[in-house]
């Protein structure tokens, strides 16, 4: 082997060793922060960001929104999880973002200007999966 042909094939398995290591990071971090996170207590609702309610995640029940604009958004808290079942915004994406329970997780609706988020009643919610 040349020594151009050596240094390739270092470099070639370094390359290699590094991808490695990084996705084994990647991995593991996902992991952590999928199975740290806590189911939450709490349904936080912001129109235009500002609270306009606060409901236990625990209590089944449907609540009308009033979002942006006249706009409007139906949410569904059921076996403590929450869900936009129907909205009046032209793209609808809202009602296509799933069933929500984890502390960090929300359901955001733009046209509307409505966010949902799951939060623990007795941390801080200031700080996120990342920051706790």
């Amino acid at each position: 082997m040349s020594k151009k042909e050596t240094n390739k094939f270092l470099n070639n398995k370094i390359e290699k060793a590094l991808w490695i290591i990084i996705l084994g990071v990647a991995v593991a971090l996902f992991l952590f922060l999928k199975f740290s996170a806590n189911d939450g207590e709490q349904v936080i609702v912001k129109v235009d960001k500002k609270e306009i309610a606060r409901y236990d995640l625990n209590t089944d029940r449907e609540v009308i929104i009033d979002g942006k604009d006249g706009g409007k958004n139906t949410l569904v808290i059921k076996d403590g999880k929450a869900y936009i079942k129907d909205a009046t915004c032209p793209d609808k994406l809202c009602e296509h973002q799933g069933k929500i329970h984890m502390v960090g997780q929300s359901l955001i609706c733009l046209p509307n200007r409505v966010v949902i988020e799951i939060v623990d009643d007795d941390k801080d919610e200031e700080f996120d999966g990342i920051s706790k």
